[in-house]
C-alpha cells in the first residue's frame, strides 16, 4: 500500500513540475509589436540626393518619381511637415526648370524659322519662369537646411547638389540672355535696313481631298516688294519636311504634293525659307494650310466570345465587319492574341471566325485579343479589342497529420489534392516544420505521403506545419495549408526533473531498504515487543529532515507559503528569504544541513545537534 502511495506522489510531482513547461509549449509567448524590428526603408538622405541628381541631369520625370516616393518614408509625425514642405518646393522647382528648358528650345526653333515676334513672346515667358525658379531654389535650399538640422542628417551631399542646381539655372539664364541678344540684334538690323525680312506665302487648289491623293501647292517669296528667284523652299506636312522646290525667276513656285496615306481628320502644310549666310535676309515661314482628309472607317461587331477561358480547351470568337451597313467580303484582317499575330480574311458575307486554345502561360491573368482590318485606299483600318480572363481553379487539399509529434520517432503526413476536373497529378508538395523542409509530389490519384523524423535537437513546443501546393498546370492556383501540432521532446522534458528525481530516487532506495529491514525485525520482535518494533519503524526518517519539515510547517503558519513541487530547497529559500529576515540566516544553515542529509551518504552527530539548535531557535523566534 505504501509503495503505491509513493509512486502516485512521484507521478504527481512530475506532472506539477511539467505543468509550466507544457503551458509554454501550447501557448508560446507572442512577439511584442512595439519591440519588433521595422522593415528597412530607403533613408531620406539617399532618396533626396538621388532626386537632386536627376534634377541636375535634367531627368525631370525621374525626379518627380523619386519625390513621390518620399511619401512612403517613415519619420516622426511631428517632423512630417518639414519633409512635406521640402518635397513640395522641390516639385515646384522641377516643374519650373522643365518649362524653362522647353521654352528655350521653342524659342530657338522660332528664331530659326524667322518668327521673331513669337520668339520675343517666348523670351518674355522664359524671363518670368527664371525669376520664379530663382526664388523657389532659395526656398528649397532653406527647407533642405532645416530638414538636415532637424533630422540630424549629413549636409555635405545636399550642399553639393544645391550648388549643381544653381549652376544649371545659371546655364538656362545665360542661354536666355544669348537668345534675347540674338533676337534684339536681328530686329535692330531689320530697323536699320541691314537685314531684310522676306515674305513667304502658299496656297492650294483644295481644302479637302481623299487620303493619298495629289494636290497642287502655289507659293510666292518676296523681300521688300522684290522677288527672290532661284531660292530653295522646303514644304512641311504635319511639322515634318516633305519636299523641296525652287522659286522661278519671279520668285514663285508651283508643285504637286502626293499626300501620305494616313487616316487622320486633317493635315497641316506650310513652307519655310532659310537664306544663305551671304544673303541679307532672315529666315521666313509661310502661312499654314489645313487640308481635310476624306476616308471611311469600317465597323467591327463581335457576335460571340467566351466570358472566361480555361487553358487547353477550344473557344470560338465570331464577328462581322461592315462598311456603311454593307458587309466587307474577303477583307484582310489581323487577329492578335497576346502579341501573337494571325492573318485571315472575312467570308463572302463579311463574317469571321477564329478558334482560340491557350496552351502556354500568358504574362498576365487575362487574354488580350485585338481584331483589326487592313486599310485600303480610302478605307481606313478599324480595331476591336476583347479582354477575356483566364479561369483559374482553386484546388481542394485534404491533409492528415498527427496532433502530437515525438522527436526521434517517424511519423507520416498524408493528403490528397483534387479539383472539379479530378485529381491533380505531379503537383509539387513542400512541407515545412520548423527548419526542416520536405518535398514530394502527388501521384496519379492526387495523393501524397511524406515520412518525417524530427531530430532530437528539436525543442518541445506547439508549432505550425505548413504544406505548400504548387501544381504543374498554371491555371490551377497554388495553395498553402497550415496545421498546428505539438512537438514533444522526451529529453527536454525529462532533463529539468533530473535534479529532483536523483534525490527522490536515492531516498526511496534508502527507505525501501529500511522498510525491508523493519519487516524482518517485525517478524522477530512482534511476538515479544510490538511497541519497540513500531519505534524502530519511526526511526527510519532522518532526524535532520524531520526537523526541517517541522520548521517549514511553522514558517508556513507564519507567512502562508509552501514550496512548489518543482522547487529545490535553495529555490524555496530564495523565495521566502525577504519575508523571514530575522531567521533567514538560521533557516539557510538548516537548509544546507538538510541537503547534506538528503544527498550525502551520512551526517555526523554534531550536524544533528546543530540542526536541533537551529530548529529550536527558529521556533522560539517565530513565537515572538
Amino acid at each position: 500500500m505504501k509503495k503505491k502511495t509513493t509512486e502516485t506522489l512521484i507521478v504527481l510531482l512530475i506532472l506539477l513540475t511539467l505543468l509550466p513547461q507544457i503551458y509554454a509549449y501550447i501557448y508560446p509567448p507572442h512577439i511584442n509589436p512595439e519591440t519588433a524590428p521595422e522593415e528597412e526603408t530607403p533613408s531620406i538622405s539617399i532618396l533626396l540626393a538621388h532626386a537632386l541628381d536627376d534634377l541636375t541631369a535634367q531627368n525631370f520625370t525621374e525626379t518627380l518619381k523619386l519625390i513621390n516616393n518620399t511619401n512612403h518614408l517613415h519619420i516622426p509625425q511631428n517632423y512630417k511637415y518639414i519633409l512635406t514642405r521640402t518635397t513640395e518646393l522641390l516639385r515646384q522647382l522641377t516643374d519650373t526648370l522643365k518649362q524653362i528648358k522647353e521654352t528655350l528650345r521653342e524659342t530657338e526653333t522660332l528664331i530659326e524659322y524667322g518668327k521673331l515676334k513669337d520668339a520675343k513672346a517666348k523670351l518674355n515667358e522664359t524671363e518670368l519662369l527664371l525669376k520664379d525658379a530663382n526664388y523657389t531654389l532659395k526656398e528649397v535650399e532653406n527647407a533642405v537646411n532645416q530638414l538636415v538640422q532637424t533630422l540630424k542628417l549629413s549636409s555635405n551631399p545636399f550642399k553639393e547638389k544645391i550648388n549643381e542646381t544653381k549652376n544649371l539655372l545659371n546655364q538656362y539664364t545665360q542661354t536666355y540672355l544669348n537668345l534675347k541678344q540674338t533676337v534684339d540684334e536681328v530686329l535692330s538690323k531689320i530697323e536699320q535696313g541691314t537685314l531684310i525680312q522676306p515674305n513667304l506665302t502658299i496656297s492650294t487648289n483644295t481644302t479637302k481631298t481623299p487620303v493619298g491623293s495629289t494636290i497642287k501647292i502655289h507659293g510666292n517669296l518676296t523681300a521688300s516688294n522684290k522677288t527672290l528667284p532661284n531660292t530653295t523652299i522646303t514644304i512641311y506636312i504635319n511639322e515634318q519636311p516633305y519636299k523641296t522646290v525652287q522659286t522661278n525667276e519671279n520668285g514663285k513656285f508651283e508643285t504637286e504634293l502626293k499626300l501620305p496615306t494616313i487616316y487622320i481628320p486633317t493635315i497641316t502644310i506650310y513652307a519655310t525659307y532659310k537664306p544663305r549666310e551671304t544673303e541679307p535676309y532672315i529666315p521666313a515661314t509661310s502661312n499654314t494650310i489645313k487640308i481635310k482628309l476624306i476616308y471611311q472607317t469600317p465597323t467591327i461587331t463581335i457576335l460571340n466570345a467566351p466570358e472566361k477561358i480555361r487553358p487547353f480547351k477550344n473557344y470560338t470568337i465570331e464577328g462581322e465587319i461592315q462598311l456603311n451597313n454593307t458587309p466587307l467580303a474577303n477583307w484582310p484582317i489581323n487577329i492578335t492574341i497576346n502579341q501573337k499575330n494571325i492573318k485571315t480574311k472575312t467570308s463572302s458575307q463579311g463574317y469571321f471566325k477564329y478558334t482560340i486554345n491557350i496552351t502556354t502561360e500568358p504574362p498576365t491573368h487575362i487574354i488580350n485579343i485585338q481584331i483589326s482590318t487592313q486599310p485600303q485606299k480610302t478605307i481606313s483600318s478599324a480595331t476591336a479589342k476583347i479582354t477575356i480572363p483566364i479561369e483559374y481553379i482553386n484546388p481542394q487539399i485534404t491533409v492528415k497529420t498527427p496532433k502530437i509529434i515525438i522527436t526521434g520517432i517517424k511519423f507520416k503526413i498524408q493528403g490528397t489534392v483534387k479539383t472539379e476536373d479530378g485529381p491533380v497529378k505531379n503537383a509539387a508538395i513542400t512541407i515545412k516544420i520548423g527548419s526542416k523542409i520536405i518535398t514530394t509530389n502527388t501521384n496519379k490519384d492526387g495523393a501524397f505521403t511524406a515520412k518525417i523524423v524530427l531530430p532530437l535537437s528539436t525543442l518541445s513546443r506547439k508549432i505550425t506545419v505548413t504544406i505548400f501546393l504548387a501544381p504543374e498546370e498554371f491555371w490551377i492556383n497554388t495553395k498553402t495549408v497550415k496545421i498546428q501540432v505539438t512537438i514533444i521532446n522526451p529529453i527536454t522534458i525529462i532533463a529539468p526533473l533530473i535534479p529532483i528525481l536523483i534525490p527522490v530516487t536515492n531516498t526511496l532506495k534508502t527507505k525501501r531498504k529500511e522498510e525491508a529491514k523493519i519487516v524482518i525485525e517485525k517478524e522477530i520482535i512482534e511476538t515479544v515487543t510490538p511497541t519497540a518494533a513500531r519505534k524502530k519503524e519511526v526511526k527510519a526518517k532522518h532526524p535532520i529532515v524531520a526537523l526541517y519539515w517541522e520548521t517549514l510547517e511553522k514558517i508556513h503558519d507564519k507567512i502562508g507559503v509552501y514550496p512548489q513541487p518543482s522547487q529545490t530547497l535553495r529555490e524555496y529559500l530564495s523565495q521566502i528569504k525577504e519575508r523571514i529576515k530575522s531567521i533567514a540566516e538560521k533557516f539557510e544553515k538548516l537548509t544546507i544541513l538538510t541537503e547534506k542529509a538528503l544527498y550525502a551518504e551520512k551526517t555526523s552527530k554534531q550536524d544533528e545537534k546543530l540542526a536541533k539548535e537551529l530548529h529550536e531557535n527558529i521556533i522560539e523566534e517565530l513565537k515572538q
